[in-house]
């Protein structure tokens, strides 16, 4: 069975410059775009007959534009994704073993892989009419009091930066349970290219036409509905596909954004954590953003500073972040200019550890039993405060007024919480604790 999928690319009209076809020679700097090879083909050997598996390919230089994969006899393929630099597919392999492979094309150069599968048959219990399984989902107790595993997502993988009008591919699996749906979403405008889903992963290619904004998946098994984010941010891209003579390559190029950054950092002052950053120059630079995140990957908007417009001298920057998580911070720096194209300069990280001598303890922690426990030192007892809990993206899950004694007790049990990291924030006056929790 041959399966051509093909992925989009663009080439020239009648009158603009560029050729309607694929251009394989030098530019006129004499560059020739890099041969393809592709690193080795991914999934499982030793697949079972009557259940569906996941393949995939990835580019280790060059580009492709088609991917063609061969299967066994008696096998289809039910789904798929591509990009530039990927393909994946969900294969149904029926009941004969072979070579799995496939081959990238860009027009100019090809290069296949290949994988031998031996399929096996597998056990597979759904319910029947009289059979005594059901055949729907069941989301209550089995027979020894054991509740359905809760449905939990990893971090989306994918980039944050990507080139406007090409297609992505990203991907979510489950941290614990297992879905039976993946819906993904994205800013307005956003198209799926194509995706493959198993019961603990999604794939999809996405292709985001102009905006920034998040890329979303949720994912369901008719017990539990989560979802996972990604903040993602573009840029304009050129890709020439060259004529014979007009000196254009096959090659992606990055329109990079005016701004030339000397350096950004972070450190801790009596105040809080300091960020000061420099540009050497700047060009219709209309603000500087900065994100923060206590993972690297979750970020959440900070604070707004005004860029300089445009100017050949050099700029200098700062910023305070006077409540700190405690722990690992990341802070993202960004730029947009006046047409509003923005760019991700930088990242810095510091290690955030409370000096106060009065301050708040949060325990266990890991939480084991929804009891949380909080104690705080002799400086605040009597004193306001406001207590809060939010997910890792900032959802306000309790609020709570409190009168501050030696310790605290959080009773968890009636809000239907799931595992995971939580934050943990009371808020004074003058002060603010934020703690990271695990929910076990």
């Amino acid at each position: 069975m041959v399966a051509p999928l093909l992925h989009a690319q663009y080439s020239g009209g009648m009158n603009d410059g560029y050729s309607t076809g694929i251009f394989c020679g030098s530019d006129l700097n004499g560059t020739i775009s890099p041969a393809i090879s592709l690193n080795p083909l991914s999934g499982s050997t030793t697949p079972c007959s009557n259940f569906s598996e996941n393949y995939s390919i990835s580019i280790a230089t060059g580009f492709a534009t088609i991917y063609s994969w061969s299967t066994p006899p008696s096998s289809s393929i039910t789904g798929y994704a591509n990009s530039f630099s990927t393909s994946l597919i969900t294969l149904g392999l029926g009941g004969t073993s072979g070579n799995i492979s496939v081959v990238a094309t860009n027009g100019c150069t090809s290069a296949t892989a290949f994988l031998t599968v031996a399929v096996a048959s597998c056990s597979n219990s759904l319910g029947g009419s009289n059979d005594g399984y059901s055949a729907s989902s069941f989301c209550g107790n089995d027979l020894n009091g054991t509740g359905v595993t809760p449905l939990t997502l990893n971090p989306i993988l994918g980039p944050t930066i990507f080139c406007f009008n090409y297609g992505e591919t990203y991907t979510v699996t489950t941290a614990t349970g297992s879905a039976t749906s993946f819906l993904w979403s994205g800013p307005s405008g956003t198209t799926l290219g194509g995706f493959i889903n198993t019961s603990t992963s999604s794939a999809a290619t996405i292709n985001l036409p102009s905006l920034n904004g998040t890329i979303s998946v949720t994912a369901s098994n008719g017990c539990n509905t989560v979802t996972a984010n990604l903040g993602v941010a573009g840029i304009n891209c050129f890709t020439g596909l060259g004529g014979a003579n007009d000196g254009f390559s096959v090659a992606t190029a990055n329109l990079a954004l005016p701004v030339t950054l000397v350096d950004f950092d972070a450190k801790i002052i009596s105040e809080g954590v300091q960020l000061s950053w420099n540009t050497a120059s700047e060009l219709d630079n209309n603000f500087f953003t900065i994100e923060r995140s206590f993972d690297g990957v979750i970020f959440s908007f900070f604070t707004k500073v005004d860029g300089a417009g445009t100017s050949s001298e050099r700029h200098n920057y700062s910023a305070t972040d006077s409540s700190p998580y405690s722990g690992i911070l990341y802070y993202r720096l960004s730029q947009t200019d006046f047409d509003g194209h923005n760019k991700h300069l930088n990242v810095v990280s510091i290690d955030v550890v409370n000096t106060d001598e009065f301050g708040m303890e949060v325990y266990p922690n890991p939480v084991l039993d929804k009891i949380l426990n909080l104690r705080f030192s002799k400086n605040w007892w009597s004193r306001p405060a406001e207590f809060e809990m939010t997910d890792i993206l900032g959802n306000s899950i309790i609020k709570s007024s409190l009168t501050i004694v030696s310790e605290h007790q959080i009773d968890l049990r009636d809000n239907n919480l799931t595992t995971g990291l939580y934050l943990i924030i009371v808020s004074f006056k003058e002060r603010k604790f934020v703690k990271k929790v695990i929910l076990l």
